[in-house]
């Protein structure tokens, strides 16, 4: 029983670090209103408004018009049920906001387990001021919902990596979080990536607890399959996203994806 008191006091506040850290993403969501009430909620993200004009298209008889090349399934549809018919930037930007408040609210979780009060405190900060996070929290966009769902994952995950092996809850809770995996690629298929990526490293630092991440990875394709479903449907391949060419391309060669679209890319990875 003292074992159990001793281990949850280091998820509760216990000195100032720890206050300042659970206050610190609500100030992050109120700056971020503040940013968005001073800008009149101007929006500078482009791509949402195309992922707005498929929303407010999504027909149930055309099943074609479900499928996007660049965004999956779940966040044209989440920008359809907050918005409706009306202004949709504000709906989207408040809902980004609340992502990252309960985003910043798990990665202070997952740091705690590891570190100091301190150390998370400032873990957090430079996190949530990392420029891109900052830019995409700001702006309206399926960004901060696919990554509170990938950490959500995450932090279920490396928490029972790091308790007693013996738990009988392992199946529901390595399950359970990559099925927040696969439902953070429902929203970008970036994180179907980094998912895989994710239990591709725990696959070789845990050897002895293999399974398990063969339960995530289930978890993860159990997620992930609504999209499948779709692409196969409207005749795509599995994978087959608008981006993955010319980022491969920008990689290669160090050129924006945004800057080729008059360009003759090929037409395959195994081509460039």
């Amino acid at each position: 029983m003292n074992a159990t008191v001793a281990k949850n006091k280091k998820f509760l506040p216990s000195d100032l670090g720890d206050v300042i850290s659970l206050i610190y993403p609500l100030f992050y969501a109120l700056l971020g209103l503040g940013i968005a009430v001073t800008l009149n909620f101007h929006q500078f993200h482009n791509d949402f408004w195309d992922n707005v004009f498929i929303a407010r298209h999504l027909n149930p008889r055309d099943i074609q018009s479900w499928y996007s090349p660049f965004f999956p399934l779940a966040y044209n549809l989440f920008v359809k049920a907050i918005t409706g018919k009306g202004f949709p930037v504000v709906p989207a930007l408040l809902a980004n906001l609340g992502f990252a408040m309960a985003y910043l609210y798990t990665a202070r979780t997952l740091f705690r387990i590891v570190l100091s009060s301190t150390q998370t405190l400032a873990a957090l900060v430079m996190l949530s001021i990392f420029p891109r996070l900052f830019w995409y929290v700001n702006a309206a966009g399926a960004d901060p919902a696919s990554i509170l769902f990938f950490t959500l994952g995450a932090l279920l995950i490396v928490r029972q990596g790091l308790r007693n092996q013996k738990e009988n809850s392992w199946f529901l809770v390595f399950f359970g979080g990559g099925l927040l995996l696969g439902l953070g690629a429902l929203c970008r298929y970036h994180v179907l990536v980094g998912g895989v990526l994710f239990l591709a490293a725990f696959w070789i630092c845990y050897p002895d607890f293999r399974r398990r991440f063969v339960v995530a990875g289930v978890g993860l394709f159990m997620g992930y399959l609504p999209q499948i479903i779709l692409s196969v449907a409207t005749g795509h391949g599995i994978i087959s996203t608008g981006y993955g060419i010319v980022n491969i391309y920008n990689l290669m060669y160090h050129l924006s994806w945004y800057q080729t679209v008059t360009l003759k890319l090929p037409s395959s990875a195994f081509s460039l």
